[in-house]
């Protein structure tokens, strides 16, 4: 268990700085796969096929390599229950993993978490907008 005391910075940069230090057990890479498993079992294998649906994804860094095909798996079942999954890359971020999760139309990438804060909008209102479209 990591614990970041926000009250301790004093601006964006230290905020910032404390999140990309954040540890991993058992690795350097982060799990986008079972963070995808565990939104599908949180919020969709319960909801009706015919309520709308959206996840969105912000995928940052390099990801393991067993994630590629749970990833698989995991879209394959939010597709099935209507979910439409919108991925965010970062900086750097591998962008295989995000085309396994959604389409091309889907898929947003900024420079750094601080674009994305001014991006969140546009992001949102993409996302609305789609869904009253395919409904």
């Amino acid at each position: 268990r990591q614990e970041i005391k926000f009250t301790d910075s004093r601006d964006f940069a230290s905020v910032n700085s404390k999140i990309n230090n954040i540890r991993y057990p058992n690795s350097y890479a982060r799990n986008l796969a079972s963070a995808v498993r565990a939104a599908n079992w949180q919020f969709f294998t319960k909801s009706p096929i015919y309520v709308h649906k959206a996840l969105i994804v912000i995928v940052g860094g390099r990801q393991s390599s067993s994630n590629y095909r749970l990833l698989r798996r995991y879209a394959v079942r939010l597709r099935r229950a209507n979910v439409f999954v919108h991925v965010v890359t970062v900086g750097n971020a591998e962008r295989p993993y995000a085309s396994v999760l959604a389409r091309r139309k889907h898929i947003m990438h900024v420079r750094s978490f601080k674009s994305l804060i001014s991006k969140a909008r546009a992001l949102g209102r993409q996302i609305c907008e789609e869904m009253v479209r395919l409904y």
